[in-house]
């Protein structure tokens, strides 16, 4: 996802921030950074377009309270993840 991300930035004229946490891609075209505070990510939220995000619920309640255009990319059970986040998407996406 995040050469995907990142590749996308190199060919639009929109702005791409991206949160990376603890993926150590290394992003040539958006702007990245590992982690910011709860307030800074609330600004970078308001003033998006459109996000991309992982499939926690947090994150996800946040943007459809703002009214926000969102892609869910769920991370895998055990794997990128402690839950099991595909049957929140299917669930909210039907």
């Amino acid at each position: 996802m995040a050469k995907a991300v990142d590749e996308w930035a190199a060919i639009t004229k929109d702005e791409v921030i991206v949160q990376t946490g603890y993926t150590d891609y290394p992003y040539k075209h958006a702007k990245a950074f590992k982690f910011c505070t709860k307030e800074q990510m609330k600004g970078y939220i308001s003033r998006a377009d459109i996000l991309i995000l992982q499939g926690g619920w947090g994150a996800i309640s946040e943007a459809m309270e703002l009214r926000k255009r969102i892609v869910v990319i769920p991370r895998y059970d055990k794997v990128e993840h402690i839950h099991d986040q595909f049957q929140l998407i299917m669930r909210i996406s039907s």
